[in-house]
Formats: structure tokens, C-alpha cells, sequence
């Protein structure tokens, strides 16, 4: 889709963003399948796009800051665009990390809801160390360097802009999705 262009059908869906570790991919999964919804991960759509391994974080925040920065955000806008048109017009993305790619798609899409996950950094912390080993992205650098990447700074922002924030340290992911789908009527 052109650079502008307005979309045919509109989306809707919940866009998640927040913290390293602090429950997004887990929600959004629970999430899409609850509502019936399409599941987009952030990171495989980056891959896709940039055809390389989703497994290098670190490729992943590089580039995507790159690419970030030359599509203005607006890569994930036309990357969703194009799987609605494939699919039903539900979604649920897992995880927005840049204003740049949240802008345009809250702009383009009213009907998109921005949740941001956040949680104390000491369960952060040992919720990335206990999945590690499961995660092959969490497993190529310490907590405390993830941490340290503009990206995982820059995530912060977004905390602004959600219309529902989240503190997911005392509750279940189940507990959170059904915060979520009452608060949106989902």
C-alpha cells in the first residue's frame, strides 16, 4: 500500500506494548484466542520483512531501528494492512516497542485499543531468567543488556499513549486478558 493511502477495511484489535518481561506475549496469545482474533508478533513480521532470523535480538533491534527510522514506523502499518487482507479485521499484536510504529496504526485504525503490560523490575527480571531457555531471543543476552537498548528504554513512551495500563505483577494472565476484554467490551 502506498505511503498515505487510507486503508480499505479498518482494524480492530488490541495493540500490546510495554516492558521486557512483563507478560506481553503471554497476554497477546490468551488475548487472540479468547476474541477469535488474528495473532501478529511484532518480531516475526520484523523478520519477515527484513528476511532474517527472528531468533537474533540484536539483528532484530538493530535493524528494526533502521527500518523504524526510513518507513517513518509505517512498515508494521502497511505489514498488518496487508494481513487483513488476508484474514478477518480482529487482530492482536504482540508487542509494539516504538511510538513510530504505534502512531500510524492508532491513526489509520480508531478501532485499534494500545495496552501497555508493566511489572516491579525484580519480577521482570527472574520472569526473563525463567524463560531463557524456552525463548531462544531472551537466551542471547542478559536481562540487564536488554534493558539497556534504546528500544527497551524507548518502550516507555508508549506508556502515555495506552488507553489501558496494566500492572501485571500480582495477576494471572488469564486475570489480565479479562481486565482487558471488559474494559474494551471484547
Amino acid at each position: 500500500m502506498a505511503a498515505g493511502a487510507l486503508p480499505r477495511r479498518s482494524l480492530s484489535g488490541v495493540l500490546v506494548a510495554g516492558a521486557i518481561a512483563a507478560g506481553k506475549t503471554t497476554v497477546a496469545e490468551l488475548l487472540a484466542h479468547d476474541i477469535d482474533a488474528d495473532l501478529v508478533k511484532v518480531r516475526v513480521a520484523l523478520a519477515e520483512v527484513l528476511r532474517i532470523s527472528e531468533r537474533d535480538r540484536t539483528q532484530l533491534q538493530e535493524r528494526g531501528a533502521d527500518l523504524d527510522k526510513r518507513t517513518n514506523g509505517r512498515w508494521l502499518l502497511e505489514y498488518l494492512e496487508l494481513q487483513l487482507e488476508q484474514s478477518n479485521s480482529s487482530v492482536v499484536v504482540d508487542s509494539l516497542r516504538t511510538k513510530r510504529q504505534t502512531i500510524p496504526i492508532l491513526e489509520h485504525h480508531p478501532s485499534m485499543y494500545l495496552v501497555y503490560l508493566d511489572a516491579r523490575l525484580a519480577t521482570r527480571s527472574a520472569r526473563f531468567n525463567e524463560s531463557r531457555g524456552l525463548d531462544p531471543v531472551k537466551s542471547s543476552m542478559a536481562f540487564a543488556e536488554a534493558m539497556r537498548h534504546p528500544t527497551e528504554t524507548g518502550v516507555t513512551q508508549l506508556r502515555d499513549m495506552a488507553h489501558l495500563v496494566i500492572d501485571t505483577d500480582d495477576l494471572s494472565p488469564q486475570a489480565v486478558v479479562a481486565e482487558v476484554r471488559g474494559r474494551f467490551n471484547l
